[in-house]
């Protein structure tokens, strides 16, 4: 923290004029607009001049009307106090930063936009701390960075930290994958988890997800699992098993992914993912049954497919 000197405070003649608002530049290069009468920091919405007109009606209804010398007067009396509005700032900084991260990891795991970060989350938890604290408590909620981009900037940081975990952890340890494809929106897409034990715990993550730009043959999945691998220094001498669906990219015996892996990585075995071979035996686990299943998918698309049918359906449950 500077002296007095040494932080510039800059004097702006639009905000005189409009009402008690000054500008401060704060020494991380940051502006903060400052209420000359009760220290408060004033957002760029509320520098609007209705809402300008607004605050100083409500909160400091004895300076309307005031000549500029008054408010100019104030400027001097408030350079005296201008070190500790800052340290205060920096300080309600510090104490957000967490809570930023907290909500962008809520935000992440329920699959919202972020921009709910900002038109939801953050009016929300300003309400309730309002009604049921202490209304200064509102001051530090309010400087929580909400918005779409820091929002963004948050969740890709976390991402990364917790890939770089994984990551440290593949270089050390044995591990096992499990590789598959998938369509989304006419967009081939690599997903790849990644099994392992750590701390005596079996632990299953997301390693990674890559787009497959053409097709989606048994190389273009070596291509991308190699690539991924050799960019992050992991040796493939720790990789003990694959497993996938069954499908030939991934296992035919000359161009499948596996038989290209075992070809680099002779040691490792396959399986065949569990889940998949649930769903193989359920196509054909007999006559009755698939009747049965038939008949319920049936009845599903049925209500579905029709609004009215749909209202109806839950009339009479």
């Amino acid at each position: 923290m500077g002296t007095t000197e040494e932080i510039v405070k800059v004097l702006n003649e639009t905000f005189l004029e409009r009402g008690p608002v000054d500008e401060l530049l704060l020494d991380n290069g940051t502006t903060q607009n400052l209420c000359l009468e009760c220290d408060a920091i004033m957002t760029n919405h509320s520098m609007k001049k209705v809402k300008l007109e607004q605050h100083q009606k409500l909160k400091h209804p004895k300076s309307v009307g005031k000549d500029r010398e008054y408010f100019e007067n104030k400027k001097k009396i408030q350079s005296i106090k201008l070190p500790d509005i800052v340290k205060k700032i920096n300080i309600e900084k510090v104490k957000t930063l967490k809570p930023s991260y907290l909500v962008s990891e809520i935000i992440a795991k329920v699959a919202a936009p972020q921009i709910y970060g900002e038109k939801r989350t953050k009016p929300a938890m300003i309400a309730c701390v309002n009604e049921v604290l202490r209304k200064d408590t509102t001051f530090t909620l309010s400087t929580i960075p909400p918005s779409n981009n820091t929002i963004t900037r948050r969740q890709d940081e976390m991402s990364n930290f917790v890939e770089e975990k994984i990551v440290e952890i593949l270089q050390k340890t044995n591990f096992s994958i499990q590789v598959d494809d998938s369509t989304i929106h006419n967009q081939a897409i690599l997903l790849v988890y990644v099994r392992f034990i750590h701390e005596n715990d079996i632990r299953e993550e997301m390693l990674f997800i890559k787009s497959l730009s053409e097709t989606t043959y048994g190389e273009d999945i070596f291509n991308e699992v190699m690539q991924y691998f050799n960019d992050k220094n992991i040796p493939l001498t720790n990789l003990i098993n694959i497993a996938s669906d069954g499908v030939a990219a991934m296992t035919g015996k000359v161009k499948g992914f596996v038989s290209r892996m075992k070809l680099v990585v002779p040691h490792i075995f396959y399986i065949h993912c569990i889940i998949h071979t649930q769903h193989l035996v359920a196509k054909n686990i007999g006559g009755h049954m698939e009747e049965a299943l038939n008949a319920a998918i049936h009845a599903i698309n049925f209500v579905k497919s029709n609004s009215v049918n749909n209202r109806f359906f839950y009339a009479i449950l």
